[in-house]
């Protein structure tokens, strides 16, 4: 974080603020986030995998 602090006073001659333009994004960018982590969930949850047979050998060195 102080890096980034650092990095962005080189550029910049003023404190960032805040905008309705990055309020709004920081909620779509949330919004999305969260959407793929339910999609996601949810395809992980209907998946099912099932082994059928396999020889399994009880004396791996």
């Amino acid at each position: 974080m102080s890096a980034g602090a650092a990095i962005l006073s080189l550029f910049t001659e003023s404190e960032p603020e805040f905008t309705t333009f990055g309020v709004v994004y920081f909620f779509i960018l949330a919004f999305i986030g969260w959407g793929a982590t339910k999609l996601l969930t949810h395809i992980q949850q209907r998946r099912k995998y099932e082994i059928s047979d396999v020889e399994i050998d009880k004396h791996i060195k």
